[in-house]
């Protein structure tokens, strides 16, 4: 056995041996060819080198017995190539760009001459995609500086790729706000769904695990390009289906060079906001937006110490926004100032008293009979200032900050032509508040991210070339309202609701439902305090053997995820009109009087914070033969295997089996796990869900350079992706009750309970705001088929143009429906049984059930030039 192939097994049996991400990213270039002579036989041993541009990093090797040749693992940039040997003069190729996970062929023919004779070739077809079958487009740098951006969001070039689309409007992708300065981006692929992607920072996954999409938006300046990949990856990318994102950040390269910038955007060239009352002096919502910073690259140098041209480089950006952005002000329709005393005189409906059935006199309420909280919450809200149809409040022009710093720092060193490495580090915060109606209705964020990557190339032979990566991406979030840590705002405590939370972060507004007008109100969960973090780690290996250019390589990644927050510490309460209407159709009047004589129809609240502890493991392996099978015709062999370990709670959590009247479907017991004073269930693992274990995924496709047409190329390909269950699902498992102890007070219009006294009593316990949640035991990992046939064809001036038919169908897609729900047929009666004695599993109300049932379909024409 060779030496090579020893370093080669020794490699896999290490990652064999560990606990073993899901996917690792190509973030280098690949060049390959054959070399041959003018009768078109190859040229065995023929010096092959290659060297960057910018850096004048040299590698060298040899065609083997077929004359192919590959160098692996380039870093992106551009390149000169030159062939030499003994017999024939060399042949030197013209500068050449690569771009991230690009494969380029350049094939060399040697004329019989002296070496010392050179002959100058051009690389016209660098950009052909002649070795691989994957659709997806390079944003390269020209683009990326070039081209205007409204926010300066990188995501937003990844929607000049086929098949990309905007992420969808109100998903939670796009609500998290995570691009530049607080810009709302997201993007879905080739019909997959918006949380269906990946997105990697010089190959380290960079996720908020919240909303599935990238946790933060790197500067445009730091960008030197990045991938968007939408269908048929070969088997080096897993983990999701959607798009794979993978963005590089710039080096440093023998000269210095460094840039300065900012970026304005505000309201002097706006117009008024749509439905914005025109007056003279109207002038259109706040918006003042600011994008500054500067970077600084080049080789690293001290004086009389170390001068490192051609071996050792940096680069580093800073940059920051500041953004304010506001409305003309709020609207309300809030409580007449009359009715706030109980004088409804001027209503045009009678207030009842339920407990004489009767008109109170004088259409008033006597102020005895308004309770306490009423008239110390009333204090707490603004009086009408407008008369406008349906509204009587306009909150004053308002505006919201969002500030956001960021730095990327890069270091490349080059220790020997055979070893490389190089290694980044970012680093942003981000805070943000929204716009308030009343001045203290706010939410913000302060987000915090960071991204560590170190990868080391090392040629060991001509033949063999290996990529170890190491990563770490943490990211931490803490929400915050306008209440929080206030204790004058604590308004649930200073108007005499007991039972409700004395936590400083949950200071706030109770939610009072039903009562005819619009409250200043807290929104009724939380805050939160959330972060995921992940180790990630990779080796690569390609080698050569004969016509076959082969890639081998493991991934490792730890995943752990926490989430704090109350469900409801501040309590809810709903009101029902018909309490005062006397039988009459209630309207708002009715609500608001129930409201002052504290009569609710239902009350809750949840006190104690739920604590997310979870954390997995995930592995994969993959094999990728590209077969050079004729000089034309290109296969692509892969396979991959991934296992996504299901996450396991740091604490309680519980499930449901689903073993009930349709089996599969309907709850049948709850699962335990992490409880100190209940049994784990035995019969269930520690995640309370089987793991997955076939994820087994093929990679089939061929390119073939059509030899009748010059530079046309045909493609096609198939494969099967997997992608994990998202955490939100997970987390659910931490909600569910006896956890979460979510109190219900039930009343009825006309028995009605005590607002004041209502959690003074012992409660029903209840499911609180989300119901309870189950993941189905046998829950499946998604997967997604994906196929595609292109042309591609250069056209004159340079001009690439790509025409493919794009198809994909998604199976064990997750679902969700309310497994509790009440089955058999009932005809509406006064002898039918309430709905809660009808549920399948007592005890609990509605269960949302996850479970892998879905499916979807996909086809696309899709056209682009280049």
């Amino acid at each position: 056995m060779t030496l090579w192939w020893r370093l080669l097994v020794f490699a896999v049996l290490v990652f064999l041996s560990l606990p073993n991400d899901l996917s690792a990213q190509a973030i280098t270039a690949k060049v390959v060819g054959t070399v041959t002579d003018p009768s078109g036989a190859a040229v065995q041993a023929a010096l092959v080198s290659i060297t960057n541009v910018q850096t004048n990093q040299p590698r060298t090797t040899k065609t083997n017995e077929v004359g192919n040749y590959e160098f692996s693992f380039l870093p992106i940039g551009a390149y000169t190539l030159g062939v030499e040997a003994t017999g024939f003069q060399k042949a030197e190729v013209s500068q050449f760009q690569l771009s991230v996970d690009q494969v380029a062929r350049i094939n060399v023919q040697l004329n019989i001459g002296e070496v010392a004779e050179k002959v100058s070739v051009e690389a016209s077809t660098v950009a052909l995609q002649t070795e691989n079958v994957t659709v997806g487009t390079v944003i390269d740098s020209q683009k990326v500086v070039e081209l205007p951006l409204n926010g300066r969001s990188f995501v937003q070039l990844a929607l000049l790729t086929p098949g990309v689309n905007p992420g969808t409007p109100g998903s939670i992708t796009v609500r998290r706000s995570r691009g530049a300065v607080g810009q709302q981006v997201g993007m879905s692929a080739n019909g997959a769904r918006d949380t269906q992607n990946r997105f990697y920072y010089d190959g380290i996954e960079a996720m908020d695990l919240d909303s599935y999409s990238f946790s933060f938006s790197p500067s445009i300046d730091a960008v030197q390009e990045f991938r968007v990949e939408t269908s048929t990856y070969s088997a080096e990318v897993g983990g999701a289906p959607g798009g794979q994102v993978n963005l590089m950040s710039k080096s440093g390269t023998n000269r210095m060079h460094g840039t300065l910038w900012e970026f304005n955007r505000n309201d002097a060239f706006a117009a008024l906001a749509p439905f914005q009352p025109f007056t003279p002096d109207a002038k259109p919502p706040r918006l003042n937006r600011n994008q500054y910073g500067a970077n600084l690259g080049g080789p690293v140098y001290v004086p009389r110490i170390y001068a490192s041209k051609d071996k050792t480089f940096f680069f580093f950006n800073w940059e920051s926004g500041r953004q304010v952005s506001g409305s003309f002000g709020g609207t309300a329709f809030l409580p007449p100032v009359p009715y706030r005393s109980g004088d409804f005189s001027s209503a045009p409906v009678t207030i009842f008293d339920l407990e004489t059935g009767q008109p109170f006199p004088n259409n008033a309420i006597p102020v005895a009979r308004i309770r306490n909280y009423a008239r110390k919450f009333l204090e707490f809200v603004p009086r009408p200032n407008a008369n406008e149809p349906s509204i009587n409040f306009r909150g004053p022009r308002a505006s919201a900050p969002v500030d956001q710093d960021q730095y990327v720092a890069r270091i490349d060193h080059r220790f020997s032509d055979r070893n490389g490495l190089y290694g980044s580090y970012m680093f942003n915060t981000q805070a943000d508040n929204s716009i308030p109606t009343f001045g203290f209705d706010t939410r913000g964020n302060r987000g915090r991210a960071q991204n560590l990557s170190l990868t080391d190339t090392h040629v060991f032979s001509p033949a063999l070339v290996n990529e170890l990566r190491l990563g770490w991406h943490r990211f931490f979030e803490h929400e915050f309202f306008g209440t929080t840590d206030r204790s004058d705002l604590d308004v649930a405590n200073i108007i005499g609701i007991p039972g409700v939370s004395k936590d400083p972060r949950n200071f706030g507004y109770p939610t009072f439902g039903g009562a005819g007008y619009d409250f200043p109100t807290t929104r009724g969960i939380g805050p939160r305090d959330r972060l995921n973090q992940l180790w990630q780690g990779a080796d690569n290996a390609s080698f050569r053997k004969g016509n076959h250019f082969l890639k081998i390589g493991a991934l490792i990644a730890r995943r752990n995820w926490t989430f704090d927050e109350s469900v409801n510490p501040r309590g809810s309460f709903s009101f029902d009109g018909r309490t005062s209407s006397g039988g009459a159709d209630p309207v708002r009047e009715h609500g608001f009087a129930a409201f002052l004589l504290g009569l609710a129809t239902g009350a809750q609240v949840s006190v104690e914070p739920f604590a997310t502890r979870m954390n997995n493991w995930s592995q994969a392996y993959y094999f990728q033969d590209d077969w050079k099978l004729t000089p034309h015709l290109t296969l692509n062999l892969g396979m991959r295997y991934e296992y996504f370990a299901p996450p396991v709670q740091r604490g309680k959590a519980t499930n449901f089996d689903l073993n009930g009247v349709v089996p599969g479907f309907v709850p049948s017991r709850q699962t335990f796990h992490g409880f100190p004073d209940i049994a784990d269930t035995s019969d269930r693992p520690a995640s309370l869900v089987y793991p997955d274990r076939n994820n087994w995924g093929p990679r089939l496709g061929f390119a073939y350079a059509v030899p009748q047409i010059r530079d046309f190329v045909v493609r096609s390909g198939y494969g099967i992706y997997y992608t994990p269950e998202i955490t939100n699902s997970w987390t659910t498992l931490t909600l569910n009750p006896p956890i979460v102890k979510t109190f219900d007070f039930a009343g009825t219009f006309d028995k009605p309970i005590q607002v004041e006294t209502a959690f003074g009593a012992a409660g029903r316990p209840g499911v609180g705001l989300f119901d309870s949640g189950a993941l189905d035991p046998n829950l499946r990992d998604t997967y997604t088929q994906q196929w595609n046939f292109t042309i591609q064809k250069k056209l004159p001036q340079n001009v690439y143009l790509d025409v493919g038919y794009v198809g994909s169908k998604g199976s064990n897609l997750t679902m969700a429906f309310d497994g509790n729900r009440a089955i058999q047929v009932v005809t509406p009666g006064p002898d039918v049984a309430p709905l809660a004695a009808r549920r399948p599993l007592q005890g609990f109300s509605g269960i949302t059930v996850a479970k892998s049932i879905g499916s979807s379909t996909f086809h696309s024409l899709q056209m682009k030039a280049d």
